[in-house]
């Protein structure tokens, strides 16, 4: 009898797939890995497994956003459970992070992905889905919003979930 081995998705494909979503027809796989800060393999191997969860079309090399929708607004925080840890120096996320900061009033301590810079601020670290994702975040902009966006979906409560899941489709759909 053979064998068939079930691929899943790992939290690194969600971070791949939304890179590929920020650079749509400008991206080549050696661009991605050095972007995410990864191998050509380990994102072509990502891309894979998103095209087999049917997030992403390898034929048009597009992200399936609608299916991404849905994933990340009801899924992402059961698949990938964020993480809350110790306090450390980091780069805000969740609703402390673009673009939430500025449309929610989120009190207390911060979120962060730890990470020590000249922008660092003091919070609680949060894992991130990739452990590149605080070099990334930095390189580019749009990829952190979307980022912090899905851990506002991990992380926060009914408030911060609504709020994420506004900006989320806005920015998914191209609006």
């Amino acid at each position: 009898m053979e064998r068939v081995t079930q691929e899943s998705l790992r939290p690194a494909d969600v971070v791949a797939l939304l890179a590929v979503h920020v650079q749509p027809g400008s991206w080549t796989f050696s661009r991605l890995g050095e972007l995410l800060g990864v191998s050509t393999s380990r994102v072509h191997d990502s891309l894979k497994r998103c095209a087999h969860a049917d997030l992403y079309e390898p034929a048009g090399r597009r992200v399936r956003t609608r299916n991404l929708e849905v994933f990340l607004v009801n899924g992402v925080r059961f698949a990938f459970p964020a993480t809350v840890g110790a306090a450390a120096l980091g780069i805000p996320t969740g609703a402390f992070g673009p673009p939430l900061k500025d449309v929610l009033s989120a009190g207390g301590l911060p979120y962060v992905w730890a990470h020590v810079g000249p922008d660092s601020v003091n919070g609680q670290t949060v894992t991130p889905l990739h452990p590149n994702v605080p070099q990334v975040a930095l390189r580019e902009p749009l990829l952190y919003e979307l980022l912090a966006l899905v851990d506002s979906l991990r992380l926060g409560g009914s408030r911060e979930r609504t709020a994420a899941e506004e900006e989320l489709k806005q920015r998914l759909r191209g609006g």
